[in-house]
């Protein structure tokens, strides 16, 4: 024979041993005048480790006072504890002051943790009654002694153990689901006579309650079927439990969707594409032109951007075709299309024209831009406009020789289109009309258009002629001398 002592170090007075009590390899033991003078109390509980008996919990009421006197009472049942706390002046909810009515602490053992689960005091609270001060546990029953109940003649409280709901199947992941899928989720209980299941999408932090329709059914059972015939990617799911007298939730089970890609198959390569008279093209709609298929579901949806219909312009317009399956997996394939300009730009030529200079000239100087060309134009974009005399997109202030001058205008587009037109500028040296009388003045003199001539009373008639020498007007009329030259 031998003998283990236990003890709490530590300061007098702690009444370490007041109560004790052991169900297999567990002891338990109260100390209701621990932190005296207070008297908070304190209960402990040990496990027998191959002969010794370690601390493993040690226990207080959550709502503790001075001299409630914990650990009055204790008794220790299997994976139950339960610590009397006589002189405890509150009810279950911490309210209602009653002086030394008594309370109980029932906790439970999970993984030797005994977590707090239950308080409980008389069913008719009186003051100076100490329910607690003596415990005692038989199967399913729990016995509390009031000494001094009913006017100090004392009571005994009996509560009946009710059954523990407990959980030994969860719920497990679905992954991979395909649409219109059926899978459905399972618990296995224990003690549990209703079911709830419940569900919330990831963007979510609340659960709600699921209801039987054509996605759900058995959401009142213990097996929840779904039918993946919504979009539930990404949904979790779980189980309430429960009992008349508690409710316990499942583990966490989690729907998701297969993530392969469906395929797509194209003969598309870059596209040339001859732009219209405004530089432009209408997109059309290539999604027709695909293959498609997907490991689930033939649910297969195509889009394309820029979308058919819109204008495009220019060399490199990437156009993308995306597939998407029904659980938002996707693929694409891309391509070029090249708008093309071969229109040539338009040009107009002035006329073909003839100017006469002086015996002292040797050539015509182009004043502005009388010889340049009347109008050019593109669908796109003209690029340069040019000649053949100075390669600038004018003739003025340029001096033109005497002689034929073809004259070769040239307008180029942005992508390199072009095309010429010709105009012949002829300048011919005449000599000036000599041997008038000093008061006869004719200007100018040689003429193009016009000619004045002053003091046309000193003349007697008029003959013009052309370069040619053909006459173009002839009069002797004085009158209508005059009216020439008004």
């Amino acid at each position: 024979m031998f003998f283990i002592i236990i003890m709490v170090i530590g300061n007098k007075y702690k009444s370490f041993g007041h109560s004790i009590d052991i169900s297999g390899d567990y002891l338990i033991v109260g100390a209701p005048y621990m932190y005296y003078p207070e008297n908070y109390g304190y209960a402990y509980i040990y496990q027998n480790n191959l002969g010794t008996w370690e601390e493993i919990k040690k226990l207080s009421a959550t709502d503790n006072n001075s001299d409630d006197f914990f650990g009055s009472s204790v008794a220790i049942n299997n994976n139950y504890a339960v610590v009397g706390s006589a002189r405890h002046d509150y009810d279950i909810n911490s309210e209602n002051f009653i002086e030394n009515t008594g309370a109980l602490y029932i906790y439970t053992n999970n993984g030797n943790l005994w977590n707090d689960s239950m308080k409980t005091t008389a069913s008719k609270r009186v003051n100076y009654a100490e329910f607690g001060t003596s415990i005692k546990m038989d199967g399913d029953y729990v016995f509390s002694g009031a000494p001094y109940e009913v006017n100090n003649r004392g009571a005994v409280f009996v509560y009946t153990q009710t059954p523990t709901v407990a959980i030994t199947s969860h719920p497990e992941n679905v992954l991979n689901l395909c649409y219109e899928e059926t899978i459905t989720f399972s618990v296995i209980t224990e003690n549990a006579d209703s079911f709830k299941w419940q569900y919330k999408s990831s963007t979510s932090n609340v659960y709600a309650d699921v209801t039987d329709n054509a996605t759900y059914s058995g959401s009142n059972t213990a097996t929840l079927t779904v039918n993946a015939n919504i979009n539930i990617n990404n949904t979790f799911f779980r189980c309430v439990v429960s009992s008349q007298y508690e409710s316990v939730t499942s583990g966490i089970a989690l729907i998701q969707y297969e993530d392969i890609p469906p395929t797509i198959t194209s003969l598309h390569d870059d596209i040339f594409i001859n732009a219209d008279n405004n530089c432009n093209t209408i997109l059309e709609n290539y999604t027709s032109e695909v293959t498609m298929t997907d490991n689930c579901s033939d649910i297969i949806t195509i889009t394309q951007s820029p979308d058919a219909g819109i204008e495009i312009t220019g060399e490199t317009n990437q156009i993308l075709l995306l597939v998407s399956d029904y659980a938002g997996n996707t693929s694409s394939i891309s391509f070029n299309i090249e708008v093309v300009d071969d229109i040539n730009p338009t040009i107009s030529c002035a006329e073909n024209v003839t100017l006469n200079i002086t015996s002292e000239e040797i050539f015509y100087t182009v004043l502005d831009n009388e010889f340049d060309p009347l109008k050019t134009d593109d669908n796109c974009e003209i690029a340069e406009v040019s000649n053949n005399i100075n390669s600038y997109a004018t003739l003025s202030g340029e001096e033109i020789p005497i002689g034929e001058n073809y004259i070769i205008w040239t307008v180029t587009d942005v992508s390199g289109n072009y095309i010429n037109c010709t105009q012949i500028i002829t300048v011919n040296s005449r000599a000036s009309i000599r041997n008038l009388n000093s008061q006869i003045i004719i200007s100018p003199n040689p003429a193009r258009n016009y000619v004045k001539i002053n003091n046309i009373n000193q003349i007697n008639e008029i003959k013009i002629t052309d370069i040619t020498g053909k006459t173009v007007f002839v009069t002797q009329n004085k009158l209508r001398m005059k009216n020439i030259v008004a």
